[in-house]
């Protein structure tokens, strides 16, 4: 038994004496935002075509003209290639790949970048610009069989899809080089900076 104070109870009650929730207005919520598109359009529920966007034929188009301006405009402005050094080559033979894959893909047909070694430079087939190579640099191509005609000529063929038969053209002068390499796979032009020996 325990003995102690014995414990108190007190029972409380509760009322509604106050209010305790605010009264809350109804209001109906719109389920969706009307499109200010959809006020003109037929029962069909056709949409009008926005005309802001651009099509990716248009879009390619736009690109192979950038690249054959940026192609053009160096050697417009420094008299040649001859002059302006091998880094400079290397990046006009670059450009000038990836020109052509641009135009065999916006084109939908095989394009060719080819190397004339009697005349010393490189350019696009069907195009009057080339890449005149000077004359202390060293070029030697690498590539598809079936893309060389003779000893004096070579080229790289780029395809619809973006790919390409692949290739490597190496430019060096006085033990510096640029290895400009072609995947035949994506079509990928990389450039490196190192002596490809």
């Amino acid at each position: 038994m325990i003995t102690g104070i014995p414990e108190r109870r007190v029972t409380t009650t509760s009322s509604p004496s106050a209010r305790t929730i605010r009264k809350v207005v109804k209001e109906r919520t719109p389920i969706s935002v009307p499109d200010p598109l959809l006020r003109g359009a037929p029962a069909g529920g056709t949409l009008p075509r926005a005309g802001g966007g651009f099509s990716l034929v248009e879009l390619l188009i736009a690109l192979t003209l950038l690249i054959g301006i940026l192609v053009l405009l160096p050697t417009r402005f420094s008299g040649g290639v001859a002059g302006a050094g091998l880094r400079g080559t290397a990046a006009r033979v670059a450009a000038g790949l990836r020109l052509t894959r641009s135009l065999a893909i916006s084109r939908g047909r095989d394009q060719r970048f080819g190397l004339d070694l009697e005349r010393r430079h490189f350019g696009t087939s069907g195009r009057d610009h080339t890449i005149v190579l000077d004359p202390a640099i060293t070029v030697k191509m690498t590539t598809a069989e079936s893309e060389r005609p003779d000893a004096a000529h070579a080229s790289i063929r780029f395809f619809p899809d973006g790919s390409s038969t692949g290739g490597r053209i190496e430019l060096t002068r006085g033990g510096r080089g640029f290895l400009i390499a072609v995947d035949w796979l994506t079509g990928r032009i990389t450039v490196r900076g190192e002596n490809p020996d």
